[in-house]
């Protein structure tokens, strides 16, 4: 089954207001979240899964406060989950690997 990515219920304006807000923001988020992981890699994917949230929840954002603090709250929360999220990940590729080697 192919899944669309998510799309929140918003008008064009929004999404050019969370791409504007969120490009403006990106590289605080990046330092915030390589602060917190240090391998590079990860610390990307975290990124990338935090703007995904982010898009998913910009309906949810108070406009009349600072965008960073919003967005490092959700960094935070998917760092702390990523060690769990990697782990699964690696054991289902791994179980992937040996299912379609014998």
């Amino acid at each position: 089954m192919n899944e669309l990515p998510p799309q929140p219920a918003s008008e064009p304006a929004d999404q050019q207001e969370f791409l504007r807000v969120f490009l403006a923001n990106e590289r605080e988020i990046q330092r915030y979240v390589a602060a917190l992981i240090p391998a590079r890699a990860d610390a990307q994917e975290i990124v990338q899964q935090t703007a995904i949230l982010l898009w998913e929840k910009f309906d949810k954002y108070d406009r009349s406060r600072p965008f960073a603090p919003w967005a490092c709250r959700f960094a935070l929360n998917v760092s702390r989950q990523w060690p769990a999220r990697r782990a699964m990940r690696s054991s289902t590729r791994r179980a992937s690997h040996w299912s379609h080697s014998m």
